[in-house]
């Protein structure tokens, strides 16, 4: 969404002075001494000589510990060299030393985006601004971070502020609209991309931010002459290409809109956005052998595309070929039994070959019999869970629920159906109502909290957790899920120490010592890390294939203490 901002490596003139504490003595001669260093390093910096730069500033520090600016500036260039986490420990230091620099928090602020830290870098952000409240960057890299938190209302306040202070940011005005245009706020949004224009007049990106915009409130002649603009300034911007045809197809420009998807697939052939969407113009234009091999591209690049496989089958359905289109329509449902327009389509096909029993199968004579009786509803969605037909369960589920609204199992087991099928945010609406009705259902809270992880809102899922295991201080998987939770947000300790509780209820739970020693894997800390891996696995756990797809071991996969550990369970 947020288009974070490219740091650029600048020789810096300006020198922060620390302010040194009286724990270290420091003469004068070692002061000059450093600072000459320092001097020496920014001279083979503006040289690009980055090696040799940091060897200088290190020097530098040796001389001088207490010398935050050359902390500072070794920072810098690890920064760009995309030493991150070194450069983190930098900035760091030099914070120590002089906690009122502004630049320093400002860019540990950076580095803790790259490392998707971003409550981290939230703070850092707001402590700039608090040393020094007329930042407007630091005011504008806030905002990029709310941003990356979802929060756009105080993404945009942020903005506001920047542009406050400094009334040409036109990135501010830019990334204000993109803002907007997540709250769905499209005039808004159109307004800050053109003032982004009035300070920029060859911005690409806002003219087609702008473009996008209009093409969103259909005002499709609008987005194109955006789009034109945005290309003429950026002529490889895919993008463009791709939303200039669907503003086209919005005016029945078939013709035109194909143009543009041939352009962007020109540019990037991966793009299966542009293959599905020219595969619409061609059906509307009758080209169904044409329309079929752009969605079978489509498919190519994205075997869980459930919109291609449907849309293809259309096209099948039209050609006749109406076993294929099942198989289509098949394959769709499969990937997404919610999506009711290919259950719906898939009847027609078998409608066509006169497959009437498959078409109605849905019907039961229990509900045929007694349509009015709210059981007979919930135990068949509790069927359908079971075999695996959620959409089914969910329709039986809203029946208990049109019947009885204060029914809070089915709820609870229509949260389960749509949290089964990804539909993440719909399982959380459920669990919701679940706990409304009912707050000591303990295992409702758990469910809703590990819906929220699936939607990485990981401090959500903990607060969750915490209910459920308040509730039932027994509850290992609460423990489990929510030492999940933890080692998400980097808190390993944390998660450790609700791993550990797992085991004190269970000790023979064998994924809670997997879990424990993948955390230690994330450290680097090989010899604890193979320490509770081995006892997994004298616990029982033998999921060998998912340990070698494992990212939490990437640190340490390579060791031959962990091949060879490995390799002795799998074997036995």
């Amino acid at each position: 969404m947020f288009k974070t901002k490219i740091h650029t490596l600048i020789f810096l003139l300006v020198i922060i002075f620390g302010c040194s504490s009286n724990k270290i003595v420091v003469t004068d001669s070692q002061k000059t001494e450093a600072q000459h260093y320092l001097e020496q390093g920014n001279a083979k910096l503006s040289l690009k000589e980055f090696d040799e730069a940091i060897a200088d500033y290190t020097k530098a520090i040796e001389i001088n510990p207490e010398f935050a600016d050359a902390y500072y500036h070794r920072g810098e260039i690890k920064y760009y060299l995309k030493d991150y986490s070194g450069a983190l420990e930098d900035y760091t230091n030099a914070i120590e030393i002089n906690p009122q620099q502004e630049l320093v928090y400002d860019s540990r602020g950076e580095v803790k985006m790259y490392l998707k830290d971003y409550n981290g870098a939230l703070e850092d952000y707001s402590k700039a601004i608090e040393i020094n409240p007329q930042s407007s960057l630091a005011y504008y890299n806030r905002a990029i971070v709310k941003g990356a938190l979802y929060d756009y209302q105080g993404a945009i306040e942020d903005n506001t502020s920047a542009i406050k202070i400094n009334p040409l940011h036109e990135k501010a005005y830019n990334n204000r609209g993109r803002a907007k245009l997540e709250i769905n706020n499209y005039s808004g949004a159109i307004e800050d991309f053109t003032k982004t224009l009035e300070i920029d007049p060859k911005d690409a990106y806002a003219y087609f931010n702008r473009g996008l915009s209009e093409n969103l409130l259909e005002k499709f002649s609008e987005a194109i002459k955006d789009f034109d603009k945005a290309i003429e300034f950026d002529s490889q911007l895919t993008t463009a290409y791709y939303f200039r045809g669907i503003s086209k197809y919005g005016l029945n420009d078939y013709n035109g809109a194909i143009q543009d998807y041939n352009k962007a697939i020109e540019i990037n052939p991966l793009n299966v956005l542009a293959y599905y969407n020219r595969g619409l113009a061609k059906y509307d234009l009758q080209d169904y052998r044409g329309a079929i091999q752009d969605y079978d591209k489509a498919i190519e690049l994205n075997p869980e595309y459930v919109v291609a496989y449907n849309n293809r089958g259309l096209v099948k359905f039209r050609l006749k070929e109406y076993n294929e289109a099942i198989e289509d329509y098949t394959k769709a449902i499969e990937l997404n039994p919610l999506y009711h327009n290919a259950s719906l389509n898939r009847g027609i096909s078998k409608s066509a070959l006169k497959d009437y029993e498959g078409a109605i199968e849905d019907f039961s004579n229990a509900i045929e019999l007694n349509p009015a009786i709210t059981n007979t509803y919930y135990f068949r969605g509790y069927a359908r869970l079971q075999v695996k037909d959620y959409q089914g369960a969910i329709e039986d589920y809203n029946k208990t629920i049109e019947l009885n609204p204060q029914e809070t199992e089915a709820y609870y087991n229509r949260g389960l159906a749509k949290y089964t099928l990804r539909d993440y945010r719909g399982a959380i609406e459920d669990y919701n109502k679940t706990i409304a009705l009912n707050p000591q259902f303990a295992i409702a809270y758990n469910n809703r909290g590990f819906a929220k992880f699936m939607l990485q809102d990981y401090q959500g899922a903990i607060e969750d957790y915490n209910k459920t295991i308040e509730l039932d201080p027994q509850y290992e998987r609460a423990y489990n899920n929510r030492g999940n939770a933890k080692s998400a947000l980097n808190d390993y300790s944390g998660a450790i120490e609700d791993f550990n509780k797992v085991i004190e209820i269970n000790p023979q739970e064998a994924v809670a010592y997997y879990n424990i020693a993948c955390v230690y894997s994330q450290q680097r800390d090989l010899s604890q890390s193979l320490l509770f891996l081995e006892k997994a696995f004298v616990k029982g756990y033998n999921n060998f294939s998912w340990i070698e797809k494992d990212s939490d071991w990437n640190n340490i996969r390579n060791t031959i203490e962990f091949k060879n550990l490995f390799e002795k369970y799998k074997n036995k």
